[in-house]
């Protein structure tokens, strides 16, 4: 394996290790914007996610590019957009480009010519959302640098997946616990055991809408019993 072969596999592997220690989304994508471009050899770097069934902008490392990426979920249409819906990469020259016809002005006008767009796709193969590379120029974003960023896609994939599982799990533990103090503080002050304490928690939240969560951290902060006839 060549010299330049093993480098970029170091780099790769040594940032692989740093977003596998990363907790939040958040600290995946700062990460990601700031090391990334280097990887690459090139080009800028932005990241875009679907949340809560749309797409926002992460970040990125080049405050043109995050205007060009705005521009895209503005106008509902671009490559990004594109290899999300499609779950595959999106690659093309803006200045010569048909497609996108309200986006591809505005980018060009940005300063941008080549654009690479990225799905990032989840272990069980769900859009999380997208890589952006962007270049000025007609020499950046070439083959090589195009599979450097689809190797740098599948990491950031891995990571964003893990980073979100995590927090899942985080915010179901959290959940858990609260429920269960709830639970204590009825089981003293209403005399009951653990399965009427819940029961009595899960009758409130049904019969006020509320969520189960959100009645135990009512509870928690105010010490004061949810009225049992369910009104306000």
């Amino acid at each position: 394996m060549p010299s330049t072969d093993l480098t970029s596999a170091h780099a790769f592997a040594e940032l692989a290790g740093r977003l596998a220690d990363l907790e939040t989304v958040a600290d995946v994508a700062e990460t990601v914007c700031t090391a990334a471009a280097p990887l690459i050899g090139g080009g800028s770097v932005g990241l875009v996610l679907y949340e809560q069934r749309r797409f926002r902008l992460a970040g990125a490392d080049d405050a043109v590019l995050a205007a060009a990426i705005d521009r895209q979920l503005v106008a509902t249409e671009g490559p990004a957009l594109d290899a999300a819906r499609a779950s595959a990469p999106v690659f093309a020259d803006l200045t010569t480009t048909p497609l996108w016809s309200r986006w591809t002005p505005s980018a060009c006008a940005l300063g941008w010519r080549r654009w690479l767009s990225l799905p990032l796709m989840s272990r069980d193969q769900w859009c999380l959302g997208v890589l952006e590379v962007a270049g000025r120029t007609a020499a950046e974003l070439g083959t090589a640098q195009i599979e450097q960023a689809r190797v740098l896609a599948e990491h950031v994939a891995v990571a964003i997946d893990a980073a979100r599982i995590r927090q899942t799990l985080l915010v179901a533990q959290i959940a858990q616990e609260t429920v269960g103090q709830a639970v204590g503080i009825l089981m003293e002050r209403l005399d009951l055991t653990a399965e009427q304490a819940i029961g009595f928690l899960r009758r409130y939240s049904q019969e006020q809408h509320l969520k189960l969560r959100d009645v135990a951290a009512g509870l928690i902060a105010t010490r004061k019993l949810p009225d049992p006839t369910g009104s306000r």
